[in-house]
């Protein structure tokens, strides 16, 4: 068991950290939209996004009242990193151990997971001729 909490909090530091520090995506118009307004403070619930807007109006309010030196979208790609770190973590500490019959195939399920998702994110981004 402690083994298992050991690599699910590798599996939320490293890809934190990694997201962190590699420059990685680029802006799409709808996220800028979204970070301006929420940034503006005029943002409305979107029922296709029951937590988003929510979620991300506090975030970046939050952050510019600690003081967050950078741009809105920055603090939204903060936040999409943390997220996706803490999922990861989250499905190696309390999913891969029940659906897996050793420690080799919970991480190889959560190396899946991570770069299934990973691929998803870059693979719609690329363009095909």
């Amino acid at each position: 068991m402690l083994r298992d909490r050991i690599d699910a909090l590798l599996w939320f530091a490293i890809p934190c950290l990694a997201l962190s520090l590699i420059p990685i995506g680029f802006a799409s118009n709808d996220g800028v939209g979204h970070s301006l307004a929420f940034a503006a403070g005029r943002w409305h619930l979107n029922p296709n996004h029951l937590l988003f807007e929510p979620l991300g109006a506090w975030w970046q309010r939050t952050l510019l009242a600690l003081g967050y030196p950078r741009e809105p979208f920055d603090a939204l790609k903060l936040l999409s990193i943390l997220s996706g770190s803490i999922a990861v973590g989250l499905f190696r500490l309390l999913v891969a151990p029940r659906v897996s019959t050793s420690r080799l195939e919970a991480n190889y399920g959560t190396a899946w997971l991570a770069l299934s998702s990973a691929f998803l994110r870059l693979g719609s981004r690329t363009r095909r001729t």
